[in-house]
């Protein structure tokens, strides 16, 4: 059982409700870190499976650890899933790619669902709005 200590008229007006056990922050953060390695575990596994079922498994098992523990999937995860329709897109299988001209950037083609989206890059090959030494 959980010891509390309350704020009533006795004690201090500066304590707060304080767990003593230490409060779960130091095990939040352990669990979202196991969390991100599981997912980017799955995703590797996701793209080095051959068959598209499997892969879609691994990568649902993925998305689903990234909303439960509200994590960020990186930029390079999430390229790999369609924006409409949610589902995984395997490098070089289940997408069509072109590079557009006028506006320097990437058309990418939902084989799924048809949806087409674009990546602007900006100089130098990089994503327009992005900083030398990040990604």
């Amino acid at each position: 059982m959980l010891a509390f200590q309350a704020n009533h008229p006795g004690s201090n007006p500066g304590d707060r409700i304080v767990c003593i056990r230490g409060g779960g922050r130091p095990v939040k953060r352990r669990r979202r870190a196991e969390a991100e390695a599981k997912m980017a575990q799955m995703i590797r596994l996701a793209v080095a499976a051959g068959d598209a079922p499997v892969a879609a498994a691994y990568a649902k098992v993925a998305w689903r650890m990234a909303t439960r523990h509200r994590l960020r999937m990186p930029y390079q995860m999430r390229m790999m899933f369609c924006k409409k329709c949610k589902e995984f897109i395997p490098p070089g299988r289940g997408s069509r790619v072109r590079l557009g001209s006028a506006p320097r950037g990437v058309r990418v083609t939902c084989g799924y669902c048809g949806h087409t989206y674009r990546k602007v890059l900006g100089r130098g090959g990089r994503r327009a709005g992005e900083r030398r030494g990040r990604i």
